[in-house]
């Protein structure tokens, strides 16, 4: 569409005049309160007494496009507002009544627009002037200039980009907005709103629009949700149920993941875990060294255990100093996880200076709420079907006899291929229990982050990362305030991958509970109802001021949101279209 710089502004079409300019808004004064009814001009309905209704504001150099947030009549004026001041018809009104009746409108500025390119841009230094006339808005323009709002610039890369309808301006139906998703997603996206808002068909909506495009994208679903949405847009979405079809090596765990699993206390029991850890991977290396396990055979019990009991110490020092040489990783590789409740009580013994004496007892008793949860959690049925070994996997579920899927195998395999896969990963058996969900989630997305880290060289498709429920994953801080362990996997994702070319969208029905220095990586907000006053002044800390489309949070309805991006120049209240492919919440 051509835009017509004498049709924007008008003069049949002018509302009033700028009386007070501020760096968010402007106030307009209107000669009378006719222009503010209902009337039909030019094959369009204009009404300029509805808030919501867009306006035009002519400047210099510059137009700016704007939307009524507020309407009244002066203190002075409203004495004169009276029903047959109203059922009169508006000739009759004589010219001293016109100007007593003089309403005063309060106009949110959007953006700015160049007045002979009609190109948008964001309002930064150039604002109207006092005195600059204001029109009402053709829907048509306010369209044309809104719904190619996320269309790549001419001249940037990717431009030719397929652009898809994702919703409408929220009260113009008739107004489609349309993205290209390399743009939406060029700073990672958080999709936020209380439950049942419609965050969850939103990132369907944007998850299908990807396949569609042949991105390759990954979703971790908490829940469920999400296990059987995809299938019938593209055959190669691959489904892993960790519990079922799928399981987790805890040989991949890392010191900080097994600390959640004991919770142990700062002061005596964190360096005996640590200990114990070390003392396993030291069991394993001997076990792989045949003649370097002779020298050392009485360091070794038969249950596969390293035993200091009355043990020399230089001895003891001398194997674990050869095996640092050999391995010094914060993992658990060649740990029996099993054997660790039994390997820290054997930790627990007196020094008696060149050797280890007996055991201690009183040491022991400070270890022994940690050795008790740890084997509480090992010996738990939900660790044996979600965490096992690598070397000694069995199938869980039904199907016995298939094969099970490693989880960070596929992710390894799934990152390194070129074809334009889907991986959906289904955590809705992982029980929270043990903080068993939180630490799948940590651990699979610190394989994501190494594994794009050292091998994306040039990845010009692009990775896309759907967390749903992120407020469980992405917390501040421990429960535990005598813990200053934290998940961080997905908080490096989103601050030092988007050079990678991977994006990560998150998806959170609490804001507030996401780290400020995750949400400052956030490019794009697509923010759905929400209500809870700590929830909605995070928001208004991390996204672009705009006091009007932000105070209609509390009140959108399924499906409405308010968008704000890096790449608009406003903020953008839509309706989202319902995707095709529906996620189904908590299905069995």
């Amino acid at each position: 569409m051509r835009f017509d710089k004498a049709k924007i502004f008008d003069g049949k079409l002018l509302l009033g005049y700028v009386s007070k300019v501020t760096q968010n808004y402007v106030l307009l004064n209107t000669p009378n309160y006719y222009q503010l009814s209902h009337y039909h001009y030019n094959g369009e309905d204009y009404h300029g007494g509805l808030l919501y209704s867009y306006v035009f504001i002519e400047g210099d150099n510059y137009g700016f496009l704007g939307q009524i947030s507020e309407i009244e009549f002066l203190e002075k004026e409203r004495r004169e507002v009276t029903n047959e001041s109203f059922d009169a018809e508006p000739y009759t009104y004589d010219s001293k009544k016109d100007l007593e009746l003089n309403p005063k409108v309060k106009v949110a500025l959007l953006l700015a627009f160049d007045n002979i390119t009609f190109k948008p841009k964001r309002i930064s230094v150039h604002f109207p002037n006092v005195g600059a006339r204001v029109f009402l808005a053709s829907e048509r323009y306010v369209g044309e200039f809104l719904k190619g709002l996320f269309q790549k610039e001419s001249g940037s890369t990717g431009n030719n980009s397929k652009k898809y309808k994702i919703g409408h301006i929220l009260g113009k139906e008739r107004t489609d907005i349309e993205i290209a998703l390399d743009k939406l997603f060029y700073r990672h996206c958080a999709i936020v709103g209380t439950t049942g808002s419609g965050k969850s068909w939103t990132a369907a909506k944007l998850i299908e629009l990807l396949i569609m495009e042949g991105k390759k994208v990954i979703v971790l679903d908490p829940t469920g949700e999400y296990s059987k949405a995809f299938k019938d847009i593209q055959k190669n979405v691959q489904i892993l149920e960790i519990g079922k079809n799928a399981v987790i090596d805890y040989h991949n765990f890392t010191y900080e993941d097994l600390f959640f699993l004991a919770e142990p206390s700062q002061g005596i029991q964190v360096p005996i875990l640590i200990d114990a850890v070390n003392d396993l991977k030291i069991v394993g290396y001997l076990k792989q060294n045949t003649a370097l396990k002779k020298d050392y055979e009485d360091f070794i019990s038969k249950d596969n255990l390293l035993v200091k009991q009355k043990k020399s110490k230089e001895k003891y020092f001398q194997l674990k100093e050869m095996y640092e040489s050999y391995d010094s990783s914060d993992t658990l590789e060649n740990v029996d996880i099993t054997n660790l409740p039994k390997q820290i009580e054997n930790e627990c013994v007196i020094d008696r200076g060149d050797k280890f004496g007996d055991k201690d007892t009183k040491l022991l008793g400070y270890c022994l709420a940690m050795i008790l949860r740890l084997k509480s959690v090992v010996e738990s049925s939900a660790f044996k079907t979600i965490f096992v070994s690598g070397k000694n996997q069995q199938r869980v579920g039904e199907d016995k006899q298939a094969e099970n899927s490693d989880v960070l195998n596929t992710i390894q395999n799934f990152i390194q291929s070129d074809k334009p896969e889907n991986l959906i990963i289904n955590l809705k058996s992982v029980v929270s229990e043990f903080q068993f969900k939180e630490i799948a989630v940590e651990v699979i997305g610190r394989k994501i982050f190494e594994i794009a880290r050292n091998l994306l060289s040039d990845n010009k498709n692009g990775i896309y990362i759907f967390l749903d429920e992120a407020h469980n994953f992405l917390k501040r801080e421990s429960e535990n305030e005598t813990r200053r362990y934290k998940y961080k996997a997905f908080e490096l994702i989103a601050k030092e991958l988007r050079k990678k070319n991977v994006s990560l969208v998150i998806i959170t029905q609490r804001p507030s509970d996401i780290p400020d220095g995750v949400l400052s990586q956030f490019g794009t907000f697509i923010i759905h109802n929400l209500t809870n006053p700590n929830d909605i002044e995070k928001i208004r800390n991390v996204v672009e001021r705009s006091d009007m489309a932000l105070g209609l949070l509390p009140y959108l309805d399924v499906g409405e949101a308010v968008i704000s991006s890096v790449n608009l120049p406003l903020v953008l209240p839509v309706k989202f279209y319902e995707p095709e492919c529906k996620p189904k919440i908590f299905e069995n």
